[in-house]
């Protein structure tokens, strides 16, 4: 990929934005101490008997649970936030990107294989490894 121009980095406030939480402190958790920072955070929509509403919340590294992040003192809008499912493929595609760059390319097939067999099938995997599958 060539940088042809870099793009704006949105709001200059989200960039250095921080929270330090533990994990279960409003909800189940492990106990673990995190710093979580707004690229981490994704909101989740809620609604019960009281009504509904949104929150913000992370994934915590150890237990896999989501933890919620207060709303207090945070310099962005529902807006600025991406919803679960969004975020969590973003995720999974850094992932795939990671293991495709760190793997050598004599080894994409097998790797292409070994994500397809546990089921994790997508359109980025395909992207991926294309060249790879159209000699096999």
């Amino acid at each position: 990929m060539i940088l042809l121009k870099k793009g704006s980095s949105g709001n200059p406030a989200l960039k250095d934005w921080k929270v330090e939480i533990v994990c279960g402190e409003h909800a189940y958790g492990c106990g673990a101490e995190l710093s979580v920072e707004f690229k981490d955070i994704f909101k989740h929509a809620e609604s019960n008997s009281y009504g509904s509403g949104i929150t913000y919340r992370s994934k915590c590294p150890c237990c896999h649970q989501d933890v919620m992040i207060p709303h207090e003192g945070v310099p962005f809008e529902p807006e600025d936030v991406i919803e679960r499912p969004a975020w969590l493929r973003f995720k999974r595609n850094a992932l795939l990107m990671q293991l495709a760059e760190e793997t050598p390319a004599s080894r994409h097939a097998e790797l292409h294989d070994a994500l397809t067999e546990d089921g994790i099938e997508c359109t980025l995997l395909s992207k991926l490894f294309a060249a790879e599958l159209q000699k096999g």
